[in-house]
């Protein structure tokens, strides 16, 4: 099981890096899809890092590579909201004053990350939790930071849904229900299972990086047809 939760992890993660790629040098000055981008190229990077910290080896490599999976992560989930708030189009001027807005608190989390062990202390090696994230003071803050943020990309794509008509209402709806269901399964198994099932190794937590395939193609498919 081990060996194909990893396979699929680094195959799907390769896959939306190449995404990435595919919608940067076709984007045409388009905004949604310079979004798409960062969102297929921190999806890719957060699975195969994900993939690269699964080893029960806290050296100090697999404590920075573990550390990457949270920079990776914020940053996925601020751009998860701004395509929320571009898409199908935006509610207000969303200038470049607002776009550093909605990222500097990824900056600043990327940089505690990095530089400090208040998210991420190391790895569990113990029989009973192997692989377990032993966890810094900050680790919950930036847990409720995403959830937060998922909040809002949900709700804004809900009213977008609710207040629109025709082709964009479908739209906003079916994005909303690809990252809705897709974002289950990293909640599920990164999220709540670590905290209150902590018996489960650390593996589990691949089922919610390989469930990215689902959001990240139902909206590949919806944004190419805007």
């Amino acid at each position: 099981m081990k060996t194909l939760l990893l396979s699929l992890a680094y195959t799907i993660g390769i896959g939306e890096l190449i995404l990435a790629g595919y919608f940067w040098v076709t984007n045409s000055k388009n905004e949604i899809r310079r979004v798409m981008a960062l969102i297929s190229l921190f999806t890719g990077a957060w699975v195969i890092t994900s993939a690269l910290s699964a080893y029960v080896n806290p050296t100090p490599f697999v404590i920075f590579i573990l550390s990457l999976v949270y920079v990776f992560g914020i940053f996925l989930i601020v751009a998860l909201l701004h395509l929320a708030i571009i898409f199908p189009y935006s509610l207000f001027r969303f200038d470049r004053v607002h776009k550093a807005l909605l990222y500097v608190p990824a900056v600043i989390f990327s940089s505690i990350a990095l530089f400090t062990k208040t998210i991420v202390t190391g790895i569990d090696i113990s029989p009973e939790t192997p692989g377990l994230v032993i966890s810094g003071p900050l680790h919950d803050m930036y847990n409720y930071y995403i959830l937060l943020y998922l909040i809002f990309t949900f709700s804004l794509l809900l009213y977008k849904a609710k207040h629109s008509d025709g082709t964009n209402r479908k739209m906003a709806f079916t994005v909303f229900v690809s990252i809705f269901l897709g974002g289950m399964f990293p909640i599920w198994f990164d999220i709540l299972v670590p905290s209150f099932f902590p018996q489960f190794t650390r593996m589990n937590y691949l089922f919610g990086n390989i469930g990215t395939v689902l959001w990240l193609g139902v909206t590949t498919y919806v944004v190419r047809k805007k």
